[in-house]
């Protein structure tokens, strides 16, 4: 573990879901993931990833700035919604 941070007690968390069909969880998801070990990853996609969170969602939680938080947070997900493009129907783009 690199850093550990806690998310500052004045924020709320809202978890929602895409509207995604019933296939994809269980063993679609299953396959999907057990494809992507045996595959290398996209290094470019992983080091942008990395530095999202050392350089971006870290910070932002150590000076408590939600909106810089919830942009890099934003762009994790559409990057790490890359790997699994080819197992679903389309991508949000990320924004710039």
């Amino acid at each position: 573990m690199v850093a550990r941070v806690a998310v500052p007690c004045g924020w709320r968390v809202v978890v929602t879901l895409p509207p995604v069909g019933s296939d994809w969880h269980g063993p679609h998801e299953q396959q999907a993931f057990e494809r992507l070990a045996t595959e290398p990853p996209d290094a470019s996609i992983t080091e942008r990833l990395c530095r999202l969170v050392l350089l971006g969602l870290l910070p932002a939680l150590v000076e408590a700035v939600l909106e810089s938080f919830g942009e890099a947070l934003y762009e994790f997900n559409v990057l790490a919604g890359k790997f699994f493009a080819r197992f679903r129907e389309g991508l949000t783009p990320a924004r710039a």
